[in-house]
């Protein structure tokens, strides 16, 4: 088939997968039916046309980068091809899984957010325990999957997924894992010396910590009188009002906060066809956390929403996803700014920037361990041994005892840690360049919004190395967020 032909099909298909995981993760449909949507187009998946994408040099259909984009989107396919059926089967047993304690149940997939909000020390242990054991129960299931994508990189040609993601993605893996290793050595006193003060206001002081208090300790109760819930879209909308964005009347983009039983308690932004057609899926549970999470995935709406629509379907939903969150990361960033307080919400932050400068430090050593630990699993091949090597990575970053149980669901697919982490240290780059063009609230600046958008019209045809470049840096540098998070 030609390859003109074959992206057609791929944004048809892209749309429809899109959806049905809207549907699925939003709490709107029980069961996930990806398996039957792949069947439809099998030639998007098949081994004769990876080959062929492989082999193809470039003419008049792709220049070298489109063969790029194809080269890894159609090996992805591949790849996602051969484990579609455990995936399916493994979404479908957590939106099905309830978590019983006593006399009481919840969905699974709630249990982060009920975790979180358990003011109880003790029954917050129980919870738990009780979640842990219902993640252990799946965790055969999520080893015959990981099983599977070993089997898959070999039949490839790759070692391990290390080389599968550095050689057709681009991804810099190891050179960014040694700068965490370095980052994690350099703030461990200050990050166990943050963690120790911020349990104490949450009432703490003097109890052994566990990896479920760090969810109640980031929820920070003690800011919930600074975030109103009815206030948490208007001051989106009152932000990128500044930028030149009119959200009330933007009919691409879709916010859904309607509160479901077995709705995703993990936000996610969906372009079911970018700009045409992004949305936001949000359960709220209050305080800073859902004021947070909507700016970031605004971030990622907005830009969605402001592609190219004439650009290939492989620019505006493939590449480096680090362009995609940093841009959430830009929004997000600005719920601690002490200007976006003065200038947006006409209050005083507080002592709330210290706080999620905190948070942020928090996540970067968490993703920072996640990665090392990552690079292991696949350079050991993923044995029921690394349980233990996931608590050991996890409770150096943390400071406190982490779950081996978690050790196979604590992922995200192609390691998306490094995309997470390349996008802090962009975004702080990024909103440097933003502060010295147009000063320190370019959010009410038009003419930022401007200069953004431009930059969101190419979509993620262009790496964030070279959108870094492009706007005058060598590449991405760790130091500049490490001076802003430790200061």
């Amino acid at each position: 088939m030609e390859i003109g032909r074959l992206i057609e099909r791929t944004e048809e298909c892209h749309r429809r997968i899109a959806l049905e995981y809207y549907n699925h993760f939003s709490g709107q449909q029980d069961q996930l039916n990806v398996v039957s949507i792949l069947g439809e187009y099998p030639e998007l998946y098949a081994r004769e046309t990876l080959d062929g994408i492989l082999s193809a040099a470039p003419g008049e259909s792709a220049d070298e980068r489109l063969l790029r984009f194809l080269r890894a989107d159609f090996s992805g396919n591949y790849v996602q091809d051969q484990i579609k059926g455990m995936a399916e089967e493994l979404a479908n047993a957590e939106g099905a899984a309830t978590v019983t304690l006593g006399e009481q149940s919840w969905p699974y997939r709630a249990m982060p957010v009920i975790i979180a909000n358990e003011a109880d020390y003790d029954r917050r242990g129980e919870l738990e325990a009780a979640y842990l054991a219902e993640m252990d129960r799946l965790n055969p299931l999520r080893r015959r999957i990981f099983g599977k994508l070993a089997q898959t990189m070999g039949e490839l040609g790759y070692p391990s997924q290390i080389e599968y993601c550095e050689k057709l993605q681009g991804m810099r893996i190891r050179p960014l894992a040694e700068q965490m290793r370095r980052f994690l050595d350099e703030t461990d006193e200050l990050f166990s010396s943050r963690l120790h003060h911020y349990a104490s206001i949450a009432g703490l002081a003097g109890r052994e910590l566990r990896s479920c208090d760090l969810g109640f300790i980031l929820r920070a109760r003690q800011y919930d009188g600074m975030f109103a819930s009815d206030d948490m879209v208007p001051s989106l909308a009152r932000t990128l009002r500044g930028m030149g964005i009119d959200l009330d009347n933007q009919k691409n983009v879709h916010i859904d906060l309607e509160d479901r039983p077995r709705k995703s308690p993990r936000a996610f932004c969906v372009s079911i066809r970018a700009p045409q057609d992004v949305r936001i899926v949000l359960k709220p549970h209050g305080g800073q956390d859902d004021f947070s999470t909507l700016f970031h995935e605004a971030g990622h709406m907005q830009f969605s929403a402001h592609m190219n629509p004439e650009l290939s379907v492989l620019y505006r939903h493939s590449g480096d996803t680090s362009v995609h969150e940093s841009y959430a990361f830009l929004l997000q960033h600005l719920v601690s700014n002490p200007v976006w307080w003065k200038e947006i919400m006409r209050e005083d932050p507080g002592d709330y920037p210290a706080f999620a400068r905190f948070h942020r430090l928090y996540f970067l050593r968490r993703y920072g361990a996640k990665l090392l630990y990552e690079i292991e699993f696949h350079e050991r091949g993923g044995g029921e041994e690394l349980a233990e090597r996931y608590s050991e990575h996890l409770t150096r970053a943390n400071v406190v005892s982490y779950p081996r149980e978690r050790y196979l669901a604590d992922f995200d697919r192609n390691f998306y840690v490094l995309q997470y982490l390349q996008a802090w240290i962009w975004e702080v780059q990024l909103r440097r360049h933003l502060e010295s063009s147009f000063g320190e609230s370019w959010f009410s600046n038009r003419r930022a919004g401007d200069f953004l958008r431009e930059l969101w019209n190419d979509g993620q045809k262009y790496d964030v190395w070279e959108i870094a470049q492009r706007l005058g840096y060598e590449g991405l540098d760790i130091s500049q967020v490490q001076q802003e998070i430790t200061a």
